[in-house]
């Protein structure tokens, strides 16, 4: 079977954007059906650590450069004395720095409010000592 069908330039560039479309519908699509991922246990630095110290949360739920701005600014609405904050919604994380050390209890409990109203989770926090 043999099908004739003329084609030009413009039909060309509208197919190509209607598949564009299409593969970014299902991406967006299948994100919602995807399973959060575990928690992780991470050790809990003792509350009596007054270093500096550098966090690293991994969120679920960040999708976009928006989603990093939103997580940025629940960062320092939380967190004030945070400074140099990141965040990369292609890793799914986000970090910053902290002068004096923090418990990772009292950092959960001041970021999960302000996250998870926005919509995302904290899976898991890596704090290290950031002089090493």
């Amino acid at each position: 079977m043999k099908f004739d069908i003329p084609m030009n330039r413009t039909d060309l560039i509208v197919l190509i954007i209607l598949f564009v479309i299409f593969i970014l519908g299902v991406r967006i699509l299948v994100s919602f059906f995807q399973k959060e991922a575990p928690i992780k246990d991470t050790p809990t630095i003792d509350a009596s650590y007054q270093g500096p110290c550098r966090v690293v949360l991994h969120i679920d739920g960040m999708m976009c450069g928006m989603c990093e701005t939103h997580v940025k600014e629940a960062i320092r609405k939380g967190i004030p004395e945070a400074f140099h904050i990141t965040a990369r919604h292609t890793k799914g994380t986000a970090g910053f720095r902290l002068k004096e050390g923090i418990n990772e209890k009292d950092l959960r409990e001041k970021l999960a409010a302000s996250l998870s109203d926005l919509g995302y989770r904290i899976a898991y926090v890596d704090i290290t000592d950031s002089r090493r």
